[in-house]
């Protein structure tokens, strides 16, 4: 599928995610849900160039110097998240209290081990 279709297919899984956005706040929601599908698309092909290509690249800079760093693919993944999470953090906080979207990790089930 190409990325244009992935964009607006994931455009209508947000606008049902954030149905329940009051209507007279809908309207300065639609761009925040277009910048989060564009992100989620990316961040999907992203992470499928990662687990092919790794997420250490080599480089060599002159004759001498060279070694491993992070693949750019994971700069650009981290902050895309970043904008993505601060995105859709903006749209949560827009729907009405009790009709939130639970944003948990479950990291805090892990504090005992």
């Amino acid at each position: 599928m190409d990325t244009d279709r992935k964009i607006k297919k994931e455009i209508s899984r947000l606008n049902k995610i954030f149905k329940d956005i009051a209507l007279d706040k809908k309207e300065l929601c639609i761009e925040l849900i277009k910048n989060a599908a564009f992100l989620s698309v990316q961040m999907k092909d992203l992470t499928e160039r990662m687990n092919a290509e790794g997420v250490i690249t080599e480089y060599k800079n002159g004759e001498n110097q060279f070694g491993t760093k992070e693949s750019p693919l994971v700069t650009v993944y981290c902050k895309f998240h970043k904008q993505y999470s601060g995105t859709f953090a903006q749209l949560n906080d827009l729907l009405p209290k009790g009709k939130q979207v639970d944003m948990t990790d479950g990291f805090d089930t892990l504090k005992n081990l």
